[in-house]
């Protein structure tokens, strides 16, 4: 789907039905190594952690996190986002 509709930002949950949020980074990362990649996750393992890390995502959200902070991040200037831990 990335490489259909190459969105400016992505939205992505770790945890999903068929692949999970890593597999779906690393192939987003095959096709733009620059994707803007947000993610959304109820928890982080310590190993999962350290490979998110390595996956270099622009944002990653614990949840429950107020979404008004996600929409802020976004529009504020989607196209500068920084590196930042919620």
């Amino acid at each position: 789907m990335y490489k259909k509709h190459q969105p400016d930002v992505v939205l992505l949950d770790l945890v999903m039905p068929e692949f999970d949020g890593y597999y779906a980074i690393e192939n987003i990362r095959k096709i733009n190594p620059d994707a803007k990649i947000i993610v959304l996750t109820s928890s982080v393992q310590e190993y999962y952690g350290k490979k998110l890390v390595e996956l270099k995502p622009y944002a990653i959200f614990i949840k429950p996190f107020m979404i008004k902070e996600l929409v802020t991040m976004i529009e504020k200037d989607s196209n500068k986002l920084e590196q930042i831990t919620v």
